[in-house]
């Protein structure tokens, strides 16, 4: 009887095993062969993925170092690599929310890249443009190409708005050029509008609301002193009046 025996390695099943190993005996009795497979499977010691908490789907779990999706990268308590703007879906499947659902991701519109947030009422199908900020730090709500620290494409209703470095003082130092108004009334007849405003072709593309309220300041601070002139005035004629009355008595 003779015993011949080799044995081979198999690339290993990444998920299961570190090493496949394959042992084949040929054994002979008299003249008759007998083949003999050995297998051995070394499996590696996997650790815990440390997670807490039930099986069950309603019940809350837990993990105390950093989630990673779809990324081997850490760094952080969660990180999520998503290859489009949809890195986070939040939804409420119910008529009461009426199919909603938001969505938080990373994407970029003819612009710099940014953070965006949107919202749908169709279970997803259509989102409607939320809130976008730029890598440069420009903010948009209904827009995602900001031009500015923050753009809103759409009405805005406030209680209050507080736009500083707004004065028009300069108006009541001596040597302040305040036109006559005969010549404030003659820049209006042949244009229209007052001196120093944009006419409305202009305003009505947009102004900027510090220096408009300016100008609209500058233009009360001229209208207070055409005031106290004509009050000036108004005195002197009072004074006349009364001495050719005296004197009509007399």
């Amino acid at each position: 009887m003779k015993n011949l025996s080799f044995s081979f390695l198999v690339k290993p099943f990444s998920c299961f095993c570190s090493q496949f190993k394959i042992e084949k005996k040929l054994k002979m009795v008299g003249k008759i062969a007998f083949v003999v497979l050995c297998i051995s499977i070394t499996v590696p010691e996997v650790s815990a993925q440390q997670w807490s908490g039930s099986s069950n789907t309603n019940s809350q779990i837990g993990r105390e170092g950093d989630v990673s999706i779809g990324t081997t990268l850490g760094g952080a308590k969660l990180r999520i690599d998503a290859d489009n703007a949809n890195g986070i879906i939040m939804e409420r499947n119910t008529l009461e929310y009426d199919d909603t659902q938001a969505r938080i991701g990373i994407s970029k519109n003819n612009g710099a890249p940014g953070l965006r947030m949107d919202v749908s009422a169709d279970n997803g199908s259509n989102f409607v443009k939320g809130i976008f900020i730029q890598e440069n730090g420009f903010v948009g709500i209904g827009t995602t190409t900001p031009l500015a620290k923050l753009a809103v494409d759409g009405k805005i209703e406030c209680e209050e708005i507080e736009v500083k470095n707004v004065g028009a003082d300069y108006v009541f130092e001596e040597g302040y050029n305040l036109l006559e108004l005969d010549k404030v009334e003659d820049f209006i007849n042949l244009n229209k509008h007052l001196p120093g405003i944009a006419p409305a072709s202009e305003t009505e593309k947009g102004v900027e609301l510090g220096a408009f309220s300016e100008k609209l300041l500058q233009k009360i601070e001229e209208l207070t002193l055409y005031m106290i002139d004509l009050k000036r005035e108004n005195d002197l004629l009072k004074e006349r009046v009364l001495v050719l009355s005296t004197k009509i008595g007399d």
